[in-house]
């Protein structure tokens, strides 16, 4: 009897270590979805992507996000409840209301400060052109962004390719004031982003994935305790458990950080390790 108790004693225990870890685990683990709608975040991964020659992967991702919601916006006023458009997806064809689609188009937010594409804020192309100058520009063959030999192929299928090559060799697109060019692009949006969870996997590796969430935490302190480069007492225990992903020189800070409010020491501790 006395085992069984110390059992039942055992378990709540294993239970909230494991509740604690997972909790952790997401604390620490910026998600893409995440990384791409936040400023540090986005710049980060990118600069990864460049390293192992997938950045044409998030440019094309940018400017077919951007088409999508520019289209949205153009095409399909927010009075327009009743309209409703087909979308074809996995030989399945469905009848989408605006609000379905927008929540489709809302699938990828990317950070606002991003530049604008120039394809598609270009005042002097209607919708169809701007959609036929992505497509030579990252999808059919010898576009700009095909060229194996620089490595900066755009990693979509054939059949996706194919999806987009034949309309365009035929000259056959739906009319400029379609509502359906506003999901136009999400096939290659949602195989984009597949791709890209790759490389993000290999990011969470990264010493520069270790300075991003320093630099998140120390924004999110700043946010929350009112008073720049001080940490709160409830980021005290992700910072004590955060220590094994931590360089010496980060331990430092965030030590500094626990026990001193000088701002000007710990900016200083702060540029030696941006640096």
């Amino acid at each position: 009897n006395n085992n069984d108790n110390n059992n039942k004693d055992q378990r709540p225990s294993a239970m909230v270590k494991r509740h604690s870890k997972k909790k952790l685990q997401k604390e620490i683990t910026i998600g893409l979805e995440r990384l791409l709608r936040d400023d540090i975040g986005f710049n980060a991964f990118m600069k990864h992507c460049l390293k192992e020659f997938s950045s044409e992967n998030v440019l094309c991702l940018v400017e077919c996000v951007q088409y999508q919601q520019f289209a949205l916006q153009q095409l399909w006023k927010e009075q327009e409840t009743d309209s409703t458009i087909v979308y074809s997806s996995n030989g399945r064809e469905e009848m989408f209301n605006r609000e379905r689609v927008r929540v489709i188009v809302s699938f990828v937010r990317l950070w606002k400060g991003l530049p604008q594409s120039e394809i598609v804020f270009d005042p002097q192309l209607n919708i169809v052109d701007k959609a036929k100058k992505l497509i030579e520009k990252y999808i059919r063959p010898n576009a700009p962004f095909e060229e194996h030999a620089k490595k900066k192929k755009v990693n979509l299928g054939h059949g996706l390719r194919r999806r987009y090559n034949i309309p365009y060799q035929d000259n056959r697109f739906p009319a400029a004031d379609d509502k359906s060019w506003a999901l136009f692009f999400q096939p290659v949006i949602v195989e984009l982003v597949n791709l890209m969870r790759d490389s993000h996997s290999r990011f969470l590796n990264t010493e520069e994935y270790k300075q991003l969430l320093l630099r998140r935490r120390m924004r999110k302190s700043e946010q929350n305790v009112g008073t720049p480069w001080v940490v709160s007492k409830s980021n005290t225990t992700f910072l004590e458990h955060s220590l094994f992903y931590l360089s010496p020189i980060e331990l430092f800070v965030f030590d500094i950080f626990k026990t001193h409010k000088n701002r000007i020491i710990v900016k200083k501790m702060i540029a030696i390790v941006v640096q």
